[in-house]
């Protein structure tokens, strides 16, 4: 279809004894001819760059995805609030740890009779021995009963984080072939542009691709204007004045027999009408 368009408007120029006047009636051509170079020549770039193009919609796509995330994150703000809880319950647990640590820590240094400001010096299990033991025991039901009581409580919030989790999840699926959809002709033109602003390389190529089809393009209209007047053209005009010609006669003839038949019209119209007033007066002198 483009060659035929082409060739069209090629056969469509006439050579024009005033230069000036044939670069005139040109012009509409030569500017269809290059509309037809920038819309061909876009295929083809998005073809030659087709590797490139699809690693920079591969950099897209990952971009969205990180983005999507994020913004569902932030659709979710719960599960960073029960995150904040379940760390809260581990620390009470760690303290209890360490403060039963430093009574296992005191209780030994009390048996082994080693003196510090907490304990007496003596060896073996004197009263402050017993002392520091039941204080180790005590601190180690309540370790025990904290550990217990928060990691019932670890379960539950878990349990609510995954819920959350399932439903965030859940709506990044939902978002997920929107975004591996990402690779229509809108979304490679743009890649394509990305690619030019980013690369005087892909820049300077595009322009020649695109240069190379408006040259292509507009080659044979140039050629025809600038080449001189030929026997094609003289042949080409002489058949023109013919149909001109031809088309004059048969005006001529075809006006001549129209008014042929009107004036036979005319001249019919007349005579019944004086035959018709030739009827109504023999009849008035008849009565």
């Amino acid at each position: 279809m483009i060659f035929n368009l082409d060739r069209f408007i090629v056969s469509s120029m006439r050579k024009n004894p005033k230069g000036w006047l044939e670069w005139k009636l040109a012009m509409p051509r030569i500017v269809l001819a290059v509309l037809l170079a920038l819309v061909i020549s876009k295929p083809l770039e998005l073809k030659i760059f087709e590797r490139e193009i699809n690693r920079t919609l591969d950099e897209k796509k990952s971009q969205m995805i990180l983005q999507s995330k994020l913004d569902l994150a932030k659709g979710f703000p719960e599960i960073q609030e029960l995150e904040t809880q379940i760390q809260l319950l581990k620390s009470e647990i760690k303290e209890a740890e360490l403060a039963r640590n430093q009574i296992q820590k005191e209780y030994d240094q009390e048996r082994f009779g080693t003196k510090t400001a907490g304990t007496s010096g003596k060896v073996g299990l004197g009263t402050n021995a017993k002392k520091k033991e039941q204080q180790l025991d005590a601190s180690q039901r309540f370790l025990d009963d904290l550990q217990a009581r928060n990691q019932l409580k670890i379960n539950d919030l878990e349990a609510e984080i995954l819920r959350f989790r399932n439903l965030r999840e859940l709506e990044f699926q939902k978002q997920q072939p929107g975004i591996e959809g990402f690779d229509g002709l809108g979304a490679r033109m743009e890649a394509l542009d990305t690619l030019t602003d980013q690369s005087l390389a892909f820049a300077a190529a595009n322009l020649w691709i695109t240069l190379l089809f408006i040259a292509i393009e507009t080659a044979p209209i140039l050629v025809k204007l600038i080449s001189s007047r030929g026997p094609y053209d003289e042949l080409l005009e002489l058949h023109e004045d013919e149909v001109k010609l031809l088309k004059q006669e048969k005006w001529v003839k075809s006006k001549g027999a129209s008014e042929s038949r009107i004036e036979i019209f005319k001249e019919t119209n007349v005579l019944a009408t004086q035959l018709e007033i030739e009827k109504t007066n023999a009849k008035n002198r008849s009565l």
